[in-house]
């Protein structure tokens, strides 16, 4: 199942993951998006064998802005994912403003998030937070495969079937590209 340096290998057999590794299993997931990253991670820190196949040759910026609530934001701090150095605000609440005025709608302040919710209320840029989740998911082993297009998916195999007629196997697939489902 592994390639000699670790490297899972999404190609293994069902019967062969699940019979060699305790019931850890080779998991293919498709788009490594904000989606496909986070359940990397969670699914490697749980000791499973994960591959993930996105049809982009490479990462750009790509988004805008985003929040991160506290619940989010405790879960990437157990999760290891090293928010130190992303570019972010912290945010003290919301307010609703007319468009036309500047009358104030509404005021909706967060009070501490540390202290109420154990967690920081982050608003990031998607492509950077995209990064440190990239970051994360290849420092426990994941393998990205940039540049696979799926095609088609076997549900009786597991498997997905690349462009080019490659069939790509594992335990389970978790798809996760979003609009761009075959």
């Amino acid at each position: 199942m592994a390639d000699g340096e670790g490297a899972p290998s999404a190609s293994a057999s069902a019967n062969a993951a699940g019979q060699d590794s305790g019931n850890k299993l080779v998991i293919v997931i498709v788009g490594a998006g904000l989606g496909g990253l986070l359940a990397a991670i969670g699914l490697a820190l749980d000791g499973h064998r994960i591959t993930i196949l996105e049809q982009a040759a490479s990462f750009g910026e790509v988004g805008a802005g985003m929040r991160i609530p506290p619940n989010c934001f405790k879960i990437l701090r157990r999760w290891g994912v090293n928010t130190t150095y992303l570019k972010k605000t912290h945010s003290n609440g919301n307010r609703f403003v007319r468009y036309d005025n500047g009358a104030l709608l509404a005021d909706m302040p967060h009070g501490v998030p540390e202290l109420d919710f154990g967690g920081s209320y982050l608003m990031v840029h998607r492509a950077d937070y995209h990064t440190v989740l990239l970051e994360r998911a290849l420092e426990l082993g994941v393998v990205i495969r940039a540049g696979n297009r799926v095609e088609d998916y076997d549900w009786d195999v597991p498997a997905a079937i690349l462009q080019g007629g490659e069939t790509v196997r594992g335990d389970l697939v978790v798809v996760a590209d979003g609009k761009a489902t075959p």
